[in-house]
């Protein structure tokens, strides 16, 4: 459950699967980002009460399907689901609107029904694609109910993809979803295939059962049957996979000190010469405007701005976390062991465990900065420490590139 990864994520232990970000994005959502990514999907509308089934009818085509817009597993699924006219919608809608709150409804795209599983690998930027697996209906059905998929097995309906222009197609498809969620952990996908052999993307499941026995297994036990890597292979995988994402996560550097004699970032482990301490590149960062802090801070405010922000450019600067516990009180020295480049910070030189990890501040700061007299103790210490003017990010990297 949702539980478990929370505890795990606050204990700061490997484990396999989603992040609690990624445990149970809503479908609207999958839809959004399945749009982005150029991959079709049914068109859909989302229904909070009754009154709302008018904008299907309104903007959508006939058959409609209905299913919550939350939950998993084809929970609130039936045969009622597949709806012909108005009528039937608004009974389905009526029969599980109370239990699940926000409804799906979106157009029903007839035709086969593919899954496919994926699974993040250690590099953080590609992912393992395995062999789809094509559901074949019992005579009697056209899509997958709560019963189908809980207690009604039909081993012999999970059959691999022989198609390899299909094949290519669904997983071109699946990587490209998993990627822009920015997937971790695996995942499993459902899609359908049309007459035209157009593929349409349905939703996207980071919780997904695996595992059973044979006899009981789950899509994904057989697709991993039918891909070859089975079980056990999966299994290791995904363990190599959570163990990489957390030593990607383990800091370098510890916080110590106190409120008399200041706090300092100190190695938690050797570090190498060129390892990237800090990863300020390709991630969120928290921006603001010099005009914005003139117009808008009080003088507090502006202090701590002159003091700790990067500038960019001459008017734009990079701001610290909103998390505290994000924060590194990186201390200032006129010999220093790291520096910038761009936005990541790594070790000029190899820094032994417990050693204290220091910036040449006047490096990456520019004239705003606050002046400050340093007491660094090296023997090249200048004194008073001051940003250089027109030392932005920006004004470094063109710098950069006329060098090169």
């Amino acid at each position: 459950s949702i539980d478990v990864i929370y505890t795990l994520e606050i204990l700061n232990l490997p484990f396999t699967g989603p992040t609690t970000k990624l445990y149970d994005p809503p479908k609207e959502l999958m839809k959004y980002l399945a749009y982005c990514e150029g991959v079709k999907t049914p068109g859909y509308v989302i229904i909070n009460e009754l009154k709302d089934a008018d904008e299907a009818v309104k903007h959508l085509s006939f058959p409609l399907f209905v299913k919550p817009a939350k939950a998993g597993d084809s929970l609130g699924v039936d045969e009622h689901s597949l709806v012909r006219n108005k009528i039937e919608l608004q009974q389905k809608c009526i029969s599980i609107l109370e239990e699940y709150g926000p409804l799906l409804v979106e157009e029903y795209i007839a035709g086969r029904e593919f899954t496919v599983l994926v699974a993040a690998n250690t590099d953080i930027h590609t992912c393992t694609v395995f062999r789809p697996v094509e559901y074949l209906f019992p005579a009697d059905r056209e899509f997958k109910t709560y019963a189908l998929k809980t207690s009604e097995l039909h081993p012999d309906c999970n059959v691999p993809c022989n198609d390899p222009v299909l094949d290519k197609k669904l997983r071109w498809a699946t990587e490209k979803i998993f990627k822009g969620f920015n997937g971790v952990g695996y995942a499993r996908l459902d899609f359908r295939v049309n007459e035209k052999n157009e593929i349409y993307f349905l939703e996207i499941n980071f919780t997904c059962s695996v595992f059973y026995t044979d006899g009981f297994e789950g899509s994904a036990d057989y697709i991993l049957k039918h891909d070859g890597i089975g079980q056990a292979g999966f299994l290791r995988h995904i363990i190599k996979e959570g163990i990489a994402r957390h030593q990607r996560m383990r800091k370098p550097y510890t916080i110590k000190g106190n409120s008399i004699a200041g706090y300092g970032i100190y190695a938690s482990r050797n570090i190498k010469e060129g390892e990237i301490i800090f990863k300020g590149e390709g991630r969120a960062q928290r921006l603001i405007t010099k005009r914005f802090v003139e117009k808008n801070w009080n003088e507090d405010e502006k202090l701590h701005f002159r003091r700790y922000a990067y500038p960019v450019s001459e008017e734009l600067f990079i701001l610290w976390d909103d998390d505290p516990s994000e924060w590194a009180p990186q201390n200032h020295c006129c010999t220093p062991n790291t520096a910038f480049d761009g936005l990541n910070v790594f070790a000029v030189k190899s820094i032994k465990k417990n050693e204290e990890l220091t910036l040449d501040y006047a490096e990456f700061l520019d004239e705003n900065m606050e002046p400050f007299q340093c007491k660094c103790g090296s023997a090249s210490c200048r004194g008073e420490i001051s940003g250089p003017a027109a030392n932005s990010l920006t004004i470094r990297e063109q710098l950069l590139k006329q060098e090169a």
